[in-house]
C-alpha cells in the first residue's frame, strides 16, 4: 500500500499551529526547527520554477538550513528537553507541486509567526538562539517578499 504525506496546507496549518501553541521555550525551539526543515524543502523544491525570485529562494533555503543546524547544535550542547523530531512532514511525491508564488507566501507567512514569537521569547528570556532565530526567520520573511 502506497504511503501519502499530508496535504500541504495541512503541513502547513500544523506548523504555524505548534509555532502559535508551543507552550515553553524548548516546544518553540523544536517548532522553530521544523519550520526551517520545511521551509528548507519547500524553497528548495520551488527554486527552478521561482523565476526572478530564484535567487531569494535559494538564499531563504540557505539562512533556513542554517537555522535548522544551529537549533540542533545548541540542543545536542544543552541536551535538555524534548528530542527534536525528525519527522518534518514532507509533500508527497505524487502531488503537483504548488506555485512559486504560493510557496513564497507559505513560508513567508510561517516565518513571520516564528518571528513573532522567537522575538517574544528573546526578549522575556533573554536567550540568544531565539533571538538568532527570530533573526532568521525575519530573513527569509524579507527575502519572500520584496518590495
Amino acid at each position: 500500500m502506497p504511503r501519502h504525506s499530508p496535504d500541504p496546507s495541512a503541513v502547513q496549518s500544523a506548523l504555524y499551529f505548534a509555532v502559535e501553541e508551543a507552550e515553553d521555550l524548548s516546544d518553540l525551539l523544536a517548532a522553530a526547527s521544523q519550520v526551517f526543515d520545511y521551509a528548507c524543502q519547500a524553497l528548495r523544491g520551488a527554486e527552478d520554477r521561482a523565476g526572478p525570485l530564484r535567487g531569494n529562494f535559494v538564499m531563504a533555503a540557505v539562512v533556513a538550513d542554517d537555522g535548522s543546524k544551529a537549533i540542533a547544535a545548541h540542543r545536542l550542547e544543552s541536551m535538555s528537553g524534548p528530542a527534536l523530531r525528525a519527522d518534518t512532514p514532507r509533500q508527497a511525491a505524487d502531488t503537483a507541486p504548488p506555485a512559486e508564488a504560493d510557496v513564497a507566501g507559505q513560508v513567508a507567512r510561517l516565518c513571520l509567526a516564528l518571528y513573532t514569537r522567537l522575538r517574544e521569547a528573546a526578549a522575556a528570556a533573554g536567550e540568544p538562539l531565539c533571538a538568532a532565530a527570530a533573526a532568521r526567520a525575519a530573513q527569509i520573511y524579507n527575502m519572500l517578499t520584496p518590495g
